[in-house]
């Protein structure tokens, strides 16, 4: 999951909201295992890796609403109209 959450942050060229995220993996169609991505799955799995429990730590971080790269300079992560 982190693969796609990445990749549509990677695309996106900046952090978004965490619904805009869930709602960007679902339209791409992304489909893990069996059940395919649903909001529950991808909502889990986005704050396991902002909180470290995932085995692919330090991935993203949080600033504010914003969620992004955790390669990404902090003054990417200022909400923009």
């Amino acid at each position: 999951m982190i693969d796609a959450i990445k990749l549509y942050l990677s695309d996106l060229g900046r952090p978004a909201k965490r619904e805009e995220i869930i709602e960007g993996i679902i339209a791409s169609g992304f489909r893990p295992g069996k059940e395919g991505a649903t909001r529950g799955n991808i909502k889990k799995s986005i704050t396991m890796y902002l909180e470290g429990r995932a085995s692919s730590k330090n991935e993203l971080k949080e600033i504010g609403d914003l969620i992004g790269l955790a390669t990404w300079e902090d003054n990417r992560f200022q909400l923009t109209q």
